[in-house]
């Protein structure tokens, strides 16, 4: 079987912006690819699909703090390292900043980026806001910290936080979410959600599927599920379920506020 493959291929960034920050783009072809991988330190990420686009477009913002324009040139050249890569039908795009960068120069790269909305989607990203729209594959988040929102994803999604808030809407796919702390929002899911968190206020609303849930501090608001809905731990907040055809299965009742239009049995698990 014939590999496509690219070997690692660096980008020249060129210094022509004011104020500390400079940009650059790049196209690749995405014939034949199925994943694109980003991996990404410090900086905004937004990733949109387009329905059969014919190239990978990478939009890259290099911004430092406190640097004179006329002396970034030569900080990108020494400490940012922008590339990408292909092997069979995966591309992985680099986002990095040299663990040598000084670190009071709080330097981070905003990218942005444009793919075949049919490929998988896999991020890997340290700090900075993420937004993902528009991929009809499965959407795979491994985020340090950041905001992260996600919509309009047919195929799965999967999201592992340390902290930030995270928002998923409009998604067909199950849907998998490991949170350290922040809140979270999901709403119009087609498929299964399963959450477990640290700490933050859980929403989730309008969800066809199951909804499994463990959650050590902050409220928790369920409302208009199609399928059973399992809280196996409510922790220390306010637990409100509403409008559930399914069973309810409530492994402890601290918490519980509100059980209203329930459609099915009511199981509680007391624990030992």
């Amino acid at each position: 079987m014939k590999r496509l493959f690219w070997l690692l291929t660096a980008w020249t960034i060129t210094a022509t912006a004011a104020m500390g920050s400079t940009a650059t783009t790049r196209e690749l072809p995405a014939a034949g690819v199925d994943q694109v991988r980003l991996v990404c330190d410090a900086g905004a990420l937004s990733v949109g699909g387009v329905p059969g686009k014919a190239e990978i477009g990478i939009s890259a913002e290099v911004e430092v703090d406190g640097l004179p324009p006329q002396d970034l040139a030569s900080f990108v050249d020494a400490y940012v390292r922008l590339a990408s890569k292909r092997l069979g039908s995966v591309v992985t795009i680099t986002a990095r900043v040299d663990d040598r960068a000084p670190s009071h120069s709080g330097a981070r790269i905003n990218l942005s980026a444009t793919v075949p909305a049919e490929v998988d989607v896999h991020i890997t990203d340290g700090s900075g806001p993420i937004l993902v729209r528009n991929i009809r594959g499965r959407v795979t988040v491994d985020d340090d910290s950041g905001s992260v929102t996600i919509a309009d994803i047919i195929g799965s999604v999967s999201v592992r936080d340390a902290s930030g808030s995270i928002s998923v809407e409009n998604c067909r796919g199950p849907v998998s979410i490991r949170d350290g702390s922040g809140p979270i929002f999901v709403d119009t899911q087609a498929g299964n959600v399963m959450i477990t968190d640290g700490s933050g206020d859980l929403t989730i609303l309008h969800v066809l599927g199951n909804v499994t849930v463990a959650d050590d501090s902050g409220s928790i608001d369920i409302s208009d599920v199609s399928g059973d809905v399992n809280v196996r731990e409510a922790g220390t907040g306010e637990l409100v379920i509403e409008r559930v055809d399914g069973t309810i299965t409530l492994h402890d009742r601290s918490g519980v506020r509100n059980l209203e239009s329930i459609k099915g049995n009511i199981i509680l698990l007391e624990e030992e």
